[in-house]
């Protein structure tokens, strides 16, 4: 790596403007003192006086020589100024260099000698440039690659073979000190430290065991892009000011971002959870994006909110995952998404535009509660389980059309505004009793294979209120087999 030079003290070309620099703002200071005395004395005009003189001639001279002196003292203090700090600058080179020499050691205890030496360096360093390239070392190292394997085909030798376990080995017994450096910085970040200030780059960085990150603060936001977590992730009531880049991650153990506050914007596109996922009660006041991510593990969004876009567009989950109590406040983007097991968003507010087209459920979908303000597009959609709409609110469209529920359905108490249900195929038996139509609601072409209710089991205040959608009644004003409708709506 190749060092900037620290140390090569004082530059003649600078000095001379620093010293004038000085000299005009000594001047500046003792016009404006001058001239503060003058306004405390009420301003008194000057008036000549007689001959000056040879007592206040030598008055006058001393004051004169006193003025050079101070400036001639403040450019001294320069030339010393600049001395110290072109000392210290080639000192921070020499144990920088030092450091880094360690680090790169195959020997641990002295790599781990670097590592210290180089935390302690950022600790001290006199700027915030000479701190970030130290952070930037330590992260470098975290992203040396993995040996890769040997080719798998005929040309592969015993010599081969052996260079790549070899590799391996030195590679592995590197662990601890991958493992202190991930700890120093989360011990930096979490306390009150000029740390928070700097930038943290950890591309394709690959992380052994366990990794706790919680309560720190990224006040410059980070790159976590194609890192890997091999251990627990702890990123709990940690604070990001500014972007933060997990795209392409692979978090292999627990993941934990639970209260976790996102200022920025936060990318996790393409991400794979192969453990649980929790980002149980976080916050994120600028745009998340979980475009394409995996959670082969079980995951919870539960009391979160988003602030600006949120895209959840073709994510996979393999296990259950929960939204419970989210809030939307912008667009919802869930298109393409595919959910294997049971998914609960119940009592969700979607504030701005939801869109959850081609979108599957394999399991059991729970919805009831939920607020739609703004248009929802639900058409072409797969529920293969019990599906819950109770109590939901739709306070403009709502697009089912194309939408295929396999088991049953159940839209008990739901307030729809203008509700689109063309061409729906509807396997097990739908619910709507007590719901109710305010707008133009339509039905037309839908197929209810086990029949619907929209009228309750107990006849006082359960019957489905509002207009009639159409599709449900034909020009005789019958209903479809096995369809219960209010008797108002076939008269």
């Amino acid at each position: 790596m190749p060092l900037p030079r620290l140390g090569r003290g004082l530059r003649s070309s600078k000095l001379p403007a620093l010293i004038v620099l000085s000299w005009v703002a000594a001047s500046t200071l003792i016009c404006l003192l001058s001239l503060a005395a003058w306004w405390a004395l009420d301003r008194p005009e000057w008036r000549p006086g007689e001959a000056i003189g040879p007592g206040q001639a030598g008055e006058i001279l001393r004051m004169a020589f006193a003025v050079v002196a101070g400036l001639g003292g403040t450019a001294l203090l320069v030339i010393a100024y600049k001395r110290q700090s072109g000392e210290e600058k080639r000192l921070f080179t020499e144990r920088f260099t030092t450091a880094v020499g360690q680090l790169g050691e195959a020997n641990v205890a002295v790599s781990l000698g670097g590592v210290h030496a180089l935390a302690h360096l950022a600790d001290d360093a006199p700027t915030p440039g000479l701190r970030q390239m130290c952070v930037d070392v330590l992260c470098a190292y975290l992203r040396i690659p993995k040996p890769e394997t040997p080719s798998m085909l005929t040309e592969r030798t015993e010599e081969m073979l052996g260079a790549y376990q070899e590799r391996t080995a030195t590679y592995e017994s590197m662990r601890e000190v991958r493992t202190t450096i991930a700890h120093i910085v989360s011990r930096r970040l979490r306390a009150e430290s000029p740390w928070s200030e700097c930038r943290f780059d950890f591309l394709n960085a690959y992380f052994d065991g366990d990794v706790d990150f919680s309560g720190i603060k990224f006040a410059r936001g980070g790159n976590f892009s194609g890192a890997e977590f091999r251990g627990k992730a702890d990123f709990s009531k940690s604070e990001f000011s500014e972007k933060i880049d997990f795209k392409g991650a692979k978090f292999y153990g627990p993941t934990h971002f639970e209260e976790s506050s996102h200022r920025g914007d936060l990318d996790l596109e393409g991400t794979t959870f192969h453990g649980t996922a929790s980002f149980r009660g976080a916050s994120f006041e600028g745009s998340a994006s979980f475009r394409s991510a995996r959670f082969l593990g079980s995951s919870n969004f539960s009391k979160s909110t988003f602030s600006r876009v949120a895209n959840f567009s073709g994510i996979r989950c393999g296990k259950r995952i929960e939204f419970k109590g989210v809030e939307f406040s912008d667009k919802a983007d869930f298109t393409n998404s595919a959910f294997k097991r049971d998914a609960d968003m119940s009592g969700c507010a979607f504030m701005g535009e939801t869109n959850f087209m081609n979108a599957s459920f394999g399991r059991d979908t729970y919805f009831q509660n939920s607020d739609f303000l703004s248009n929802v597009d639900l058409r072409n959609m797969n529920f293969m389980g019990h599906t819950v709409f109770d109590d939901a609110r739709f306070g403009a469209k709502a697009h089912f059309s194309g939408s295929h529920f396999k088991s049953s359905s159940s839209f008990l108490r739901s307030r729809f505004t203008e509700g689109h249900f063309r061409t729906v195929s509807f396997g097990g038996r739908a619910a709507f009793a007590s719901s109710r139509f305010t707008g133009e609601t339509s039905f037309t072409g839908s197929i209810f294979h086990s029949g619907a209710d929209f009228v309750g089991d107990d006849p006082p205040g359960t019957e489905a209120g509002g207009s009639c959608p159409k599709g449900l009644v034909n020009e005789r004003g019958e209903s479809a087999a096995g369809v219960l409708l209010p008797g108002r709506w076939t008269l």
